[in-house]
């Protein structure tokens, strides 16, 4: 499923279980759902890893951040972080995803507040 496809489709299943919480909020005129990102890179690469957050940053191309990078090292493998952000532009995702997926690694999931999830589930269930 190609990933403009799966945004629309996490979007209209959150919409649907009426989570506007949790993966999702209400943003003016969209909506905006969470995700959690995880980057690994090797420490020859981490200059480039932080001129590219850098580069991202000044031309105000970052998405909303809810929980700020944290690293984890991993030595002597080199660098993991994960971050927690939101947006409701799918096309930032990818952006995010092709200029980091250059010199690390990189996974994303949406995520929810356990409970919305629970909420969700009873709902499909009927």
């Amino acid at each position: 499923m190609d990933s403009s496809l799966r945004f629309r489709w996490q979007k209209n299943l959150a919409e649907e279980a009426g989570l506007c919480r949790g993966a999702v909020s209400q943003a003016s005129g969209g909506v905006r759902l969470r995700f959690i990102a995880f980057l690994e890179c090797a420490a020859e690469d981490l200059d480039e890893m932080i001129s590219t957050w850098n580069r991202r940053m000044r031309e105000g191309r970052q998405v909303k951040t809810l929980l700020p990078p944290h690293t984890m090292a991993d030595a002597p493998k080199g660098v993991r972080s994960f971050t927690v952000f939101e947006t409701e532009d799918e096309e930032e995702i990818m952006k995010y995803v092709t200029e980091y997926g250059v010199i690390s690694k990189v996974k994303i999931y949406p995520i929810w507040e356990s409970s919305r999830g629970a909420e969700m589930y009873r709902k499909m269930k009927k």
